[in-house]
């Protein structure tokens, strides 16, 4: 008896072992799996957030922002009150990305998010939605509160930003756009519509800030249609080239002409270059268009040429297409399609454009120099800080613009710049075409002054290829009659 009371007491110690063992192994394995749901929860919090904030700023993104300004607006909604919305865009972001690289474009960026971010209120959202463009959401917000919030920013920007390790010191500005709620628009990505068109209405117009204004809807969608359309007819031949002839002042040498881009709209009818050569400069379709007119008048240059009219043909460029890796040798491949010489066709570029990168400019010059094709320097005497290098810069010709010379004969001032210029030129051995010359006052004024070439419509207006064509032959045949 004994003996079995034993060996049950026996068993019962090696069942309370195991028992032991047992909540030993479920304790463990409830540790493993509170660390597994504290993980699963960390991860879960991470991928959260990963998902409403932008990686590289840590701000809120588009998704949290609409999230908040949702809750803003129906509280706004009870109590009958206005909400904001601020469409922020930094100006020349892109020059600091291609002058100091990317990483330091970044450091910018946080630089930038960190001063605005100091301006707002708690309650307030700044979120980055990508590039350099950043938005705020204003609850509890009018229009007066607006421009209040907008001082603020601009304020902070006023002092050059510094980066990595205060080697870099940075000016930036930013163009803003404001629309309210429920002024403007009664949902969320309506009004982040509404506050991006008036924000691109103030970079085009060169303002600090723009409130949103019902027509500027319509505008914009008018403005995106005809983008389209442009791009199309960049694409499809829809565009046609002028010619405005240059005339010697002295000598029987040949006329040469500039190539003028005109689009006449199916439905618009004629759309004048200074709407859409502007709207191709904002998006990047000056490029291909540059490119379509640089083939079409180095076609009909050589056309030209080899029906015995040895005339040369300029053609205008974009600060955009002297940022090409392929520029050079594309204008290369141009002149050997079409069996050109390099005096056939004038390169010119505005003097905006060469104080715009210096540098760049010149190294792109060199380059084109290198194959003797002649540069002009367009629009000389609106531009700044030129002249220190002028003397550095590999061009062949100066360009008066044409708000000195129309109508210079009734205004000494205007003479007195031209002379300058031409004097200025000559002593540098440049040669000198001046435009705008609209009667006999203009252009005896310029022969007077030893200015090389006119254009203007004195000598003509532009004509298309056919009318510019006979016009050429006309002249030709008036020079060698007897």
């Amino acid at each position: 008896m004994n003996q079995k009371i034993q060996m049950l007491q026996a068993e019962l110690r090696i069942l309370e072992k195991k028992y032991q063992q047992l909540g030993k192994e479920v304790e463990i394995s409830n540790d493993a799996l509170r660390q597994r749901t504290l993980e699963l929860e960390r991860q879960k919090n991470i991928m959260k957030h990963q998902a409403l904030h932008d990686v590289l700023t840590g701000l809120p993104n588009r998704t949290l922002l609409i999230e908040r300004a949702q809750q803003s607006f129906q509280i706004a909604r009870r109590e009958n009150a206005c909400c904001c919305l601020l469409m922020i865009d930094l100006n020349r972001f892109k020059e600091v990305n291609d002058t100091l690289g990317y990483y330091k474009g970044d450091l910018f960026l946080k630089e930038v998010a960190q001063r605005f971010r100091l301006q707002l209120r708690s309650s307030d959202t700044l979120a980055r939605l990508g590039g350099d463009k950043f938005i705020v959401g204003l609850p509890y917000t009018n229009a007066t509160q607006a421009k209040e919030v907008i001082k603020k920013l601009l304020r902070t920007l006023a002092s050059p930003l510094t980066i990595l390790n205060k080697q870099h010191a940075v000016q930036i500005s930013a163009s803003m756009g404001v629309a309210v709620f429920p002024e403007d628009a009664d949902h969320v990505e309506d009004l982040i519509q509404c506050a991006e068109v008036a924000m691109y209405v103030a970079k085009k117009d060169k303002k600090t800030a723009v409130f949103y204004q019902s027509d500027m809807k319509r505008d914009s969608e008018a403005r995106l249609s005809l983008v389209g359309d442009l791009k199309y007819a960049i694409e499809q031949g829809g565009l046609e080239l002028y010619y405005q002839p240059q005339l010697l002042t002295k000598g029987d040498g040949l006329p040469s002409f500039e190539a003028l881009v005109r689009w006449n709209h199916p439905t618009r009818g004629l759309v004048f270059p200074d709407m859409f050569i502007p709207m191709a400069e904002e998006t990047g379709l000056i490029n291909p268009m540059t490119w379509w007119i640089l083939e079409e008048a180095s076609a009909q240059c050589a056309a030209w040429r080899e029906a015995g009219m040895q005339v040369c043909v300029s053609v205008n460029l974009s600060a955009r297409n002297l940022k090409e890796e392929s520029f050079v040798r594309r204008v290369r491949q141009c002149f050997e399609r079409y069996q050109l010489p390099p005096e056939a066709i004038v390169l010119e570029i505005t003097e905006s454009m060469l104080m715009d990168d210096p540098q760049q400019a010149a190294e792109v010059l060199h380059s084109i120099d290198a194959m003797r094709v002649e540069v002009s320097i367009d629009d000389f005497g609106t531009g700044y800080s030129s002249l220190s290098y002028l003397k550095h810069l590999k061009v062949d010709e100066l360009k008066i613009d044409r708000s000195f010379v129309m109508g210079m004969h009734n205004n000494e001032n205007d003479i007195v710049i031209v002379r300058a210029i031409i004097n200025l030129a000559h002593s540098l051995g440049l040669r000198v075409v001046a435009e705008g010359a609209e009667d006999q006052g203009d252009w005896d004024v310029l022969d007077n002054l030893n200015c090389d070439r006119v254009q203007g419509y004195f000598v003509s207006r532009p004509m298309p290829v056919q009318q510019a064509t006979d016009w050429l032959k006309t002249w030709i045949s008036d020079k060698i009659k007897p």
